[in-house]
């Protein structure tokens, strides 16, 4: 089965693993998103892309969703995530808000309009994989970005 995935977040933690994982297979290709990259495979594409720089995630994926003709599977998983400043609203800057909800919110519904749109013709299965948190479900002391931009990020997924 021939599939290519995008994964955001990719030079760290769940997304690098999955990078990794995938990279095993000679029948994927894998594209990653994130602001630094350390994978060197010829099955693998890195796109440096700033998460938190909203405006300009447009003009990116039109670069960035380029796929082989012929595919059985396309994939995005919207893996990156920012915790940010811990701390109760009203304590913290209107900035480090923006920041959080630009890379677990905003930027994951940019990469899902785009990824619809540009792949709805293609043959190929398409798959949307949304990573949460517990914090999306249950509220923790100061974590009020984190918890409600996840909370999101789930119902995005299910709508």
């Amino acid at each position: 089965m021939k599939r290519h995935f995008f994964i955001t977040g990719a030079s760290r933690g769940i997304g690098h693993a999955l990078v990794m994982k995938l990279l095993e297979d000679v029948n994927n290709q894998v594209t990653g998103i994130a602001r630094t990259s350390s994978i060197s495979h010829p099955q693998y594409a890195h796109f440096t892309i700033d998460l938190e720089e909203v405006n300009s995630l447009s003009r990116n994926l039109e670069e960035v969703f380029q796929v082989d003709r012929g595919l059985d599977q396309i994939c995005l998983v919207n893996n990156a995530g920012l915790l940010g400043e811990v701390g109760y609203f009203g304590e913290i800057s209107n900035n480090e808000l923006i920041d959080v909800y630009s890379v677990n919110t905003i930027a994951p519904a940019i990469f899902m309009n785009d990824f619809i749109k540009k792949f709805s013709e293609y043959q190929a299965k398409k798959v949307i994989l949304n990573i949460g948190s517990g914090a999306g479900v249950r509220a923790y002391d100061g974590w009020g970005g984190y918890c409600s931009s996840k909370s999101a990020i789930n119902m995005m997924s299910e709508v």
